[in-house]
């Protein structure tokens, strides 16, 4: 089950630390499961991932390559 959030919410954990951004295309990491999705009105915006071995998270924000790779 995928939880809804929002953009500001997405740059406020990579802001705070607690998050990785993953918007570079060279970043891609395996294995990662999809905890929340930000939408708006064409589509999916950014996402918030989480790594189940380490329990680190990852948000993209905004529509990039590792958007559509993930999802």
């Amino acid at each position: 089950m995928t939880l809804k959030t929002n953009l500001k919410e997405l740059k406020g954990l990579v802001t705070y630390g607690s998050t990785i951004l993953l918007n570079d295309y060279n970043t891609f990491v395996k294995g990662l499961r999809v905890v929340a999705l930000s939408t708006g009105l064409y589509g999916i915006n950014g996402a918030l991932l989480i790594d189940p071995k380490t329990n680190q998270t990852y948000a993209i924000i905004g529509r990039c390559s590792c958007l559509f790779y993930y999802l």
